[in-house]
């Protein structure tokens, strides 16, 4: 056996602790992709939130903080408004 080679079974680097039990695994493929799904969710709900309180506001309220109404999506989504718009 050459235990010089960097190609280790996946259980073997596991117990060396080179890499995560999940790893390379289906269930780690799945969590990996639930996690993906679960954040983006969590984001969207997050921006129609935003919306929802950016558009309680009256125009004059929305003009102070330094954008108008129809750019409420551009700044729930960004967090900001993109650098062509800033003038």
């Amino acid at each position: 056996m050459n235990f010089a080679r960097t190609e280790r079974p996946v259980a073997f680097r596991w117990a060396l602790g080179t890499q995560k039990r999940s790893e390379g695994t289906w269930a780690g493929v799945l969590t990996v992709i639930g996690a993906g799904f679960v954040a983006r969710i969590r984001y969207w709900r997050a921006v129609r939130r935003t919306r929802k309180r950016l558009s309680e506001l009256d125009d004059k309220m929305l003009a102070d903080l330094g954008f108008y109404r129809d750019q409420i999506g551009l700044v729930a989504r960004r967090g900001r408004l993109p650098e062509w718009d800033e003038m």
